[in-house]
Protein backbone atom coordinates (compact mmCIF):
# COMPACT_ATOMS: atom_id res chain seq x y z
CA UNK A 1 0.00 0.00 0.00
CA UNK A 2 1.12 3.98 -0.68
CA UNK A 3 0.53 6.78 1.43
CA UNK A 4 -2.10 8.18 -1.20
CA UNK A 5 -3.90 4.49 -0.53
CA UNK A 6 -3.47 4.91 2.53
CA UNK A 7 -5.05 8.11 2.57
CA UNK A 8 -8.63 6.95 0.64
CA UNK A 9 -9.17 4.60 3.17
CA UNK A 10 -8.19 6.43 6.47
CA UNK A 11 -10.50 9.18 4.79
CA UNK A 12 -13.29 6.36 5.15
CA UNK A 13 -12.91 6.93 9.21
CA UNK A 14 -13.02 10.18 9.25
CA UNK A 15 -9.13 10.87 8.72
CA UNK A 16 -7.75 14.33 6.96
CA UNK A 17 -4.48 14.74 5.40
CA UNK A 18 -2.55 18.27 7.63
CA UNK A 19 0.40 19.82 6.20
CA UNK A 20 2.97 20.39 8.93
CA UNK A 21 4.47 23.99 7.56
CA UNK A 22 8.14 23.22 9.83
CA UNK A 23 6.95 23.61 13.38
CA UNK A 24 7.54 20.17 14.21
CA UNK A 25 11.61 19.57 14.41
CA UNK A 26 11.89 16.15 13.66
CA UNK A 27 10.06 16.53 9.96
CA UNK A 28 12.02 16.46 7.02
CA UNK A 29 11.39 18.07 3.60
CA UNK A 30 9.49 14.76 2.36
CA UNK A 31 7.69 14.12 5.69
CA UNK A 32 5.50 17.07 5.68
CA UNK A 33 2.23 15.19 5.65
CA UNK A 34 0.37 13.31 8.70
CA UNK A 35 -3.10 12.01 8.73
CA UNK A 36 -5.22 13.03 12.08
CA UNK A 37 -8.74 12.69 13.41
CA UNK A 38 -10.87 14.76 15.65
CA UNK A 39 -11.38 11.22 18.10
CA UNK A 40 -7.65 11.99 19.31
CA UNK A 41 -4.94 13.11 18.73
CA UNK A 42 -2.73 10.10 17.52
CA UNK A 43 -0.82 11.43 14.02
CA UNK A 44 -0.31 8.92 11.81
CA UNK A 45 2.96 10.53 9.52
CA UNK A 46 3.74 9.64 5.93
CA UNK A 47 7.57 9.10 7.19
CA UNK A 48 6.26 5.97 9.46
CA UNK A 49 5.86 7.92 12.39
CA UNK A 50 2.61 7.76 15.28
CA UNK A 51 3.03 10.40 17.24
CA UNK A 52 0.61 11.76 20.04
CA UNK A 53 -0.18 15.48 19.00
CA UNK A 54 3.38 15.81 18.50
CA UNK A 55 4.64 15.57 22.42
CA UNK A 56 5.67 11.89 22.26
CA UNK A 57 6.84 9.42 19.40
CA UNK A 58 4.54 6.23 19.89
CA UNK A 59 5.90 4.19 16.60
CA UNK A 60 8.41 4.73 14.21
CA UNK A 61 9.39 3.20 10.69
CA UNK A 62 5.78 2.03 10.19
CA UNK A 63 4.53 1.06 6.45
CA UNK A 64 1.32 2.28 5.10
CA UNK A 65 -0.45 -0.71 5.60
CA UNK A 66 1.24 -1.20 9.35
CA UNK A 67 -0.48 2.50 10.06
CA UNK A 68 -3.69 1.47 8.41
CA UNK A 69 -4.28 -1.94 10.75
CA UNK A 70 -3.60 0.30 13.80
CA UNK A 71 -5.88 3.47 12.32
CA UNK A 72 -8.75 0.25 12.76
CA UNK A 73 -7.79 -1.34 15.56
CA UNK A 74 -8.25 2.28 16.49
CA UNK A 75 -11.65 2.81 15.58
Amino acid sequence: MTWEELKQEAKKMGYWEVYDDGDIPYFDGDSSYYLRNNKGAILFCKDGTIDCGGCDILAEHRTPDQMLAIMKALQ
